[in-house]
């Protein structure tokens, strides 16, 4: 896996967890940055 990818899920990864740990919602926004991270996990399998 190049390591700019591991790097991206990484970084999208933590956003992620800060957001839900301060309490937001999952919103559109969020939404779509979650099917990302899926879409590049599918890929990566």
């Amino acid at each position: 896996m190049p390591s700019f990818v591991r790097l991206f899920v990484f970084v999208l990864y933590h956003i992620a967890i800060k957001k839900w740990r301060n309490g937001y919602k999952i919103g559109k926004n969020d939404g779509e940055i979650v099917a990302v991270v899926q879409s590049i996990k599918s890929v990566l399998k």
